[in-house]
């Protein structure tokens, strides 16, 4: 004991010396392992932060393509609903009516671009946005938009004025508006000025079908309100995607 004690006493400093060698090496892998932790989940931050910019630059970009498309419909839809009700109606360009009796009736469902928050949220990533305002801002968006109405919206479409406007026309210019369509990619789809023809006894009876039609009558002013509607969720997304993308580009800058 006593040897021990002497020998504890002897060369107490070295023991102190690795004591404190062995404590700063290891206080100092925890600090270099944090460090790097800290590191990857800031560029992992950036990362999410620049893909949920991406995303509402798409859906921006969807946005206007399907709002300047939405204001053609309502714009042509008034023109056809004032021609049908209308006590002598004046029709100064034929192929245009023909051909806005099925275009009033078409609708894409703007594409929103969620992948990236969805992966946020599934792999437990939430807490990766350190900044809460940005990512209730970012959450708020996505809850927000009205995905509900897109589908009614597209089911009055093809429930209520499309069989109509079917049924109003001859075989020969529907299938013709239809070759048109599909001709165009449907990521960029804009309503295209195709020349319809039909015999002039042919557009007298197009024409008498439809002011005769109650029902074509009630469908193409449902549509016409319809068509207002969604160009104020349009609008109201468009606005949203907007304002969030630049909050996330600006957050950008800090990170």
């Amino acid at each position: 004991m006593k040897r021990i004690l002497s020998a504890l006493k002897e060369k107490w400093p070295e023991y102190i010396l690795e004591i404190l060698v062995i404590t700063i090496g290891i206080l100092g892998a925890y600090a270099l392992n944090s460090w790097n932790d800290q590191n990857k989940a800031k560029a992992l931050e950036k990362e999410y932060v620049i893909r949920l910019i991406e995303d509402l630059a798409k859906d921006t970009s969807n946005f206007n393509i399907e709002l300047k498309n939405t204001k053609i419909r309502f714009e042509e839809s008034q023109l056809l609903y004032g021609i049908i009700t209308a006590e002598k109606p004046i029709i100064p360009d034929t192929a245009n009516f023909l051909l806005s009796i099925q275009t009033i009736g078409r609708t894409n469902r703007p594409i929103i671009h969620r992948d990236t928050f969805e992966d946020l949220i599934s792999t437990g990533n939430a807490n990766i946005i350190t900044n809460k305002r940005i990512f209730n801002s970012t959450s708020s968006y996505y809850g927000n938009i009205a995905e509900e109405w897109f589908d009614e919206y597209i089911d009055r479409m093809w429930k209520g004025y499309l069989p109509k406007g079917i049924d109003a026309l001859p075989l020969s210019p529907l299938l013709q508006v239809l070759f048109e369509e599909i001709s165009v990619s449907f990521g960029n789809k804009e309503i295209i000025p195709v020349q319809l023809k039909v015999s002039d006894s042919e557009f007298k009876m197009i024409l008498d079908k439809i002011r005769n039609s109650n029902e074509f009558e009630f469908e193409t002013k449902n549509i016409t309100r319809s068509h207002l509607l969604h160009i104020s969720f349009l609008q109201r997304a468009k606005i949203d995607a907007e304002q969030l993308m630049k909050e996330l580009s600006d957050y950008l800058k800090t990170l």
